[in-house]
């Protein structure tokens, strides 16, 4: 019966040699991954490096089509396909100087057009409410139109707001519309 005990236990060395085979099977399984080493040309590299290929290149209409698709959030994946361009050439045109420009002139006026649309609903609307307003007081419905103009405010609460933002009116231009913006969030 000890020779069976002997026999079944196993010892720390023949446990670990068992542990390191089953693992060198279970690597020669599973397929090995291959890591995907990205290629750069000479011209690319000569991009990454030179200060003059980085400023002086003039763009082409395509470039103006690539960076406008890429202003619109466009992934580079879809713009190299579509326009049938390398990665590396994607990236040298994104950081030419006269890109860097265009996409600065293109933001702005992406954020301005906005801007517009923004401040023009805004005033569609301040004039529905007008006319709203006017036309409960002409009805004589004069508390339903003091509560679309102030809510739940009080009238001290009304002038003390009125105070406040004609203090902040003289110490800076643009005080009236965010303080506009940020009374009508309030509400």
């Amino acid at each position: 019966m000890a020779k069976d005990k002997a026999n079944k236990t196993k010892s720390t060395e023949e446990l670990l040699m068992e542990m390191t085979q089953t693992q060198e099977q279970e690597e020669k399984e599973q397929p090995k991954q291959e890591l995907k080493m990205v290629q750069s040309s000479k011209e690319e590299l000569k991009d990454l490096t030179s200060q003059d290929a980085q400023s002086s290149k003039p763009l082409t209409e395509t470039d103006y089509l690539i960076l406008e698709q890429h202003c619109k959030g466009t992934s580079e994946e879809v713009i190299c396909q579509e326009f049938n361009i390398t990665k590396g050439y994607f990236g040298a045109l994104l950081r030419n100087s006269n890109s860097s420009n265009f996409i600065d002139k293109y933001v702005k006026t992406t954020q301005n057009s906005i801007l517009t649309k923004g401040i023009g609903t805004i005033a569609n609307a301040w004039d529905k409410k007008s006319e709203k307003i006017n036309k409960l007081l002409a009805e004589g419905k004069d508390d339903l139109a003091f509560y679309e103009m102030f809510g739940k405010l009080s009238y001290i609460e009304v002038q003390e707001k009125l105070s406040k933002m004609q203090s902040e009116e003289e110490e800076d231009n643009q005080a009236p519309m965010q303080n506009l913006f940020i009374n009508l969030q309030q509400r």
